[in-house]
């Protein structure tokens, strides 16, 4: 089903129910998919109409200024979204909120911080996804690659399924040279995800790095003696891993 079918489904679905948030999130997560920030943006504040969808309002908020590259707008949000949480905050909500600030603190590269936070969050809830998913992401920025996949081989362990895990395991063997693993674990991913844009991308982008192309060279010179010299060269280059 295509974007504009899916969109006009779920605003039909908000004639019957008006401003539902549940409706509304899956019209900006849809924006989201498709690279239309300024529209989930503009969801994302609709949301926030409703005092009681503050906290879902600034996460997502959080992530469209993320995408758009505006990590110290993203920072700001999220420290906001933060320090909104009170006692009535459902565990689920407070759970995305403290998730999307340890996120926001590493785009910024707030690494200590962020580290210290994760610590927190590992001692509150030792080996759930979302939190070894934290701290495999950070050790992303840090280029701690090998760190990261023994946090996404936990949480293969817990979950074969896992989106983060499979996706980040493959980036992962990537950046350390590891492509065959790579190729392995992405197709893998795409077993559990038919399709999956980002993994789509990343296995394209990993058969551009191996694609063979052809580079031609045209030289030519010249002496005081009117000698002339032209030169040509062509060769196939390719890359292989083993």
């Amino acid at each position: 089903m295509r974007k504009k079918e899916i969109i006009k489904l779920l605003k039909e679905n908000l004639l019957l129910f008006e401003n539902d948030t549940e409706t509304l999130q899956n019209i900006a997560n849809v924006y989201l998919i498709s690279d239309d920030f300024s529209k989930a943006e503009t969801t994302f504040k609709k949301i926030g109409a409703s005092s009681q969808n503050k906290l879902i309002s600034l996460n997502g908020l959080a992530l469209v200024s993320h995408l758009k590259g505006k990590e110290k707008e993203a920072l700001k949000i999220s420290f906001k979204a933060i320090n909104s949480i009170n006692k009535e905050t459902s565990k689920n909500l407070t759970q995305q909120t403290k998730e999307r600030y340890a996120q926001a603190l590493i785009w910024n590269r707030k690494y200590i911080e962020a580290a210290i936070l994760i610590k927190k969050l590992n001692e509150k809830h030792p080996n759930e996804n979302w939190v070894l998913s934290l701290r495999a992401t950070l050790n992303i920025y840090k280029s701690n690659f090998k760190r990261s996949i023994t946090d996404y081989n936990h949480i293969l362990k817990n979950d074969s399924t896992s989106f983060d895990g499979n996706l980040g395991k493959a980036n992962a063997l990537k950046a350390l040279g590891l492509y065959k693993e790579a190729y392995k674990t992405g197709n893998k991913a795409l077993t559990f995800y038919n399709n999956q844009k980002d993994i789509v991308t990343f296995l394209k982008k990993l058969d551009k790095e191996f694609t063979p192309f052809i580079e031609s060279k045209v030289t030519y010179s010249s002496d005081n003696g009117n000698n002339e010299a032209t030169s040509f060269y062509s060769g196939l280059i390719f890359s292989y891993f083993n």
